[in-house]
């Protein structure tokens, strides 16, 4: 199965490449694209070595410091110490810290549930000898002002964090590349769980996104942000009916193959995705301010999630400034997206292409209707 849909794959995509028509074009764009990713990779393998040698360097002096302790000062001994406290209690500035040879007396207010997560942590601090437990444990917060509010921020894996540093994304993209070439010498169930296992574990460290994100599994605020500001030499009023109309947008927009309205600020739009693939939903206009604001969204089960917002301000007396915000969620999660702005059809691309041919038209005085 695994190796149908790469034969399948590699005909579309020689197919797409060896077009009679746009074929140059699109050869040229890949070469010029590759050399970009190229030049990228050699920077990101610069930065993860430098990383990991700074790691690798961090390791043997802790190392080096737990064979042979250095007697720290009690001043350096205690900066060390409230630099944990945010970690393991809610309201660290409620506690005080003292030190004296190596040993560390814990004053102030805390919460009873946290006192011995705090007490081994400062333990764990380089130069530590012995801790005291002088604090006062309080149950609960009421009624008392200074337990009030207020969390601990833990320390989370790195494997669990959205973003992961360079040495991470090295290794975790090197491990997920021998395991897909691992499952790629196998056979069975097992080789194609390998190969899918490890790519997943690539991309994830190639693009260094939480896999739900990749996917496409994650939803609102979590996708493709693209935002954009344009001032246009054309009085508010104008440039507002223009997208007040947006079922005339095929007519200079190139992308945007049909807009239909459905009544009722509902719009059908069909627009072309890469290789030119149509692709269509359904929005609905959620807020319309005159002059001011237009904001619409994608309605429920939709292949393509997205949302709007553009704000309208005068820039002058016959001039207009344009503040688009835009967030969709394409097939396929970021990984489509890579794809589509592979090919040059992402909505950046275009809203750059599409704002040009916009603005010719308006400031040219020429009709849109």
């Amino acid at each position: 199965m695994l190796r149908g849909l790469s034969l399948l794959g590699l005909g579309a995509g020689l197919m797409y490449m060896l077009d009679p028509d746009r074929g140059t074009s699109r050869r040229a764009l890949f070469r010029d694209k590759a050399i970009g990713m190229a030049d990228s990779a050699a920077d990101g393998l610069e930065v993860a070595t430098r990383d990991l040698n700074h790691r690798a360097i961090g390791v043997v002096s802790e190392l080096r410091s737990r064979w042979n302790p250095i007697e720290v000062t009690d001043d350096l001994l205690a900066q060390r110490v409230r630099s944990k406290l945010g970690r393991w209690v809610s309201h660290p500035r409620a506690i005080q810290v003292q030190t004296e040879n190596g040993k560390v007396i814990l004053m102030g207010l805390i919460l009873r549930h946290e006192v011995e997560p705090l007490i081994v942590a400062v333990s764990r601090v380089s130069g530590v000898h012995e801790v005291e437990n002088a604090l006062e444990v309080h149950d609960t917060a009421d009624h008392v002002p200074s337990l009030q509010g207020g969390e601990p921020r833990m320390e989370v894996p790195e494997l669990a964090q959205e973003a992961w540093t360079p040495a991470v994304r090295l290794l975790a993209g090197t491990g997920g590349g021998l395991l897909a070439v691992s499952g790629l010498a196998r056979r069975g169930i097992v080789g194609t769980l390998l190969s899918i296992a490890g790519a997943g574990l690539l991309a994830r460290a190639a693009s260094n996104r939480p896999l739900d994100r990749l996917i496409g599994a994650a939803a609102g605020s979590r996708g493709i942000v693209v935002q954009k500001t344009v001032t246009l030499d054309v009085p508010i009023e104008q440039v507002f009916d223009l997208w007040d109309h947006p079922e005339h947008f095929p007519r200079f927009m190139d992308h945007i193959l049909e807009v239909r309205p459905l009544g009722e600020g509902r719009y059908h739009w069909v627009v072309a995705g890469p290789a030119g693939v149509p692709v269509e939903w359904d929005a609905v206009v959620t807020q319309r301010d005159e002059n001011r604001l237009i904001a619409w969204k994608s309605t429920e089960d939709q292949l393509i999630e997205n949302a709007g917002l553009v704000h309208f301000e005068r820039a002058g007396e016959n001039a207009t400034r344009l503040n688009i915000r835009l967030t969709y969620n394409p097939p396929a999660g970021i990984l489509g997206h890579a794809v589509a702005n592979f090919f040059r059809a992402d909505p950046k691309h275009e809203m750059d292409i599409d704002f040009v041919r916009v603005k010719q038209l308006l400031e040219s005085g020429a009709t849109w209707q």
